[in-house]
């Protein structure tokens, strides 16, 4: 494994020290102290406030009953959807990053420091949304700003049984969350298989086990009694008479157990119709309109948590949300990728690597004062220069090496080539690297040969 550190110091040189005039520049939002009041006014000392949802505001208190609906058009105005929300009404449903039972000095304070990191990575990244997209991007910039996975929780008192706390109301989010999932701006991880009811949709269901025959429920479990000696096996009960055990089969008495019979399982016999079956038929009961389904017909729903991907980072970045998976890369850069299709290309790589002994090098640009840069320039500048530098280096990349990046690092994959050969190909990226960034990068390489490269990936 070869290591090199080298500084890409731009700042010097009067080229690199102007911007990407293909890079999309979004003004920062204006520093607002307002806060939007919804259900009620407010008379709190020293805090300015309004009641329009369609002015810039750096928080919304919920001062009264806002029923979901008037929460909804509120935030369909709101110029950033995401501001933090505290409620002191006690409001059902809707969501909140701040509860309490009333809003006086001490509340206020500790919704403050609430809000405090929130309100510190939203202005990192300004909303920028076309209106067809509005609600797509708002789930990312949840996510985002309140640096939480979306969370899937049991609601009993929805019909969707599923609720997401971080966005509201679940059952209207279920089909935008995937459709994020699907593009790669969200990633997937199961949390429950619900079933809907085939009448009304609900999947409020209860499950019970039914007859076969006849769906009925009034079930008994009954013993199978075995006779050893003729071979007989029946319900327990056909056994049964004044003196004790008699086989229906040959008429001799069963005395003792184990000896002379055994019992080898259980029956389940219905009250109803007097059906009886090895195993009882499941069935569900919808507790809304109270239709019943068959078990194995009634329509499957998988819910899901998601996480936040570095795909979707770069859409709140941009402002916009691919319309497919192939947008995520650049069209002027075709070696930049998805860390997803990054993964997916260099397990092919290195597929090769072991059956065929094709060489194949893996390179990390680490970026070693990210911090430094963060907090000189904020973290949106820093992106930027990041996604510059990955479309530089996609450009003098050949056709079959490609890039990505992932975790505050540039990734390179590189085909047949080995740790060594590696090496003047990054010389080329250093090259063009620096004459290119608006920003001093200083950066730890690592190359990865072989069978290194699959650890250097694992760690993505």
């Amino acid at each position: 494994m070869l290591s090199l550190k080298l500084a890409f110091d731009t700042a010097s040189d009067p080229v690199c020290r102007q911007s990407n005039p293909s890079r999309r520049h979004f003004p920062s939002p204006p520093d607002v102290n307002e806060v939007l009041v919804l259900g009620g006014r407010l008379d709190v000392a020293g805090l300015a406030w309004h009641d329009d949802p369609a002015r810039r505001c750096s928080a919304v208190l919920l001062a009264g009953a806002v029923s979901a609906a008037e929460f909804a058009a509120a935030t369909e105005l709101m110029p950033d959807p995401a501001v933090p929300i505290a409620d002191f009404a006690d409001n059902v449903g809707l969501r909140t990053d701040f509860r309490a039972a009333g809003l006086d000095p001490q509340t206020l304070s500790a919704a403050q420091l609430r809000f405090a990191p929130i309100l510190e990575r939203l202005n990192e990244i300004p909303f920028h949304a076309a209106r067809e997209e509005r609600s797509e991007m708002l789930i990312l910039r949840l996510a985002w700003s309140r640096a939480t996975p979306i969370e899937a929780r049991f609601a009993p008192d929805s019909p969707a049984v599923i609720k997401y706390p971080l966005l509201g109301p679940a059952a209207s989010k279920r089909s935008e969350l995937e459709g994020l999932a699907f593009l790669d701006l969200l990633r997937r991880r199961h949390f429950m298989r619900v079933h809907a009811c085939d009448r009304c949709g609900s999947h409020r269901l209860m499950a019970f086990e039914a007859c076969h025959d006849c769906g009925s429920s009034d079930l008994a479990d009954e013993a199978i009694v075995h006779h050893y000696r003729c071979g007989c096996q029946a319900p327990e009960s056909r056994f049964v008479q004044d003196t004790g055990l008699v086989c229906p089969k040959c008429q001799r008495a069963l005395k003792h157990f184990g000896m002379d019979y055994g019992k080898p399982g259980s029956i389940s016999h219905c009250r109803g119709c007097g059906a009886s079956s090895s195993e009882p038929q499941p069935r569900f009961a919808c507790m809304d309109c109270t239709a019943t389904v068959d078990g194995q017909e009634a329509t499957a729903t998988d819910w899901f948590h998601y996480d936040l991907t570095d795909a979707g980072i770069l859409a709140l970045r941009s402002g916009h949300a691919p319309s497919h998976v192939s947008q995520l890369r650049p069209e002027q850069a075709p070696g930049a990728y998805s860390l997803r299709e990054f993964q997916l290309l260099a397990s092919v790589s290195l597929r090769n690597f072991r059956k065929y002994a094709q060489p194949f090098a893996a390179a990390r640009l680490a970026i070693t004062n990210h911090a430094t840069l963060c907090s000189q320039h904020g973290m949106a500048m820093v992106d930027r220069v990041l996604q510059q530098a990955s479309l530089v280096i996609a450009d003098i990349l050949s056709e079959d090496q490609f890039t990505t990046v992932a975790n505050n690092s540039i990734l390179i994959g590189l085909p047949e080539m080995t740790a060594a050969e590696a090496a003047p190909a990054l010389a080329r990226v250093r090259a063009a690297v620096t004459t290119e960034l608006d920003l001093p990068l200083e950066i730890d390489v690592t190359i990865h040969g072989g069978n290194d490269a699959d650890a250097l990936l694992a760690a993505f």
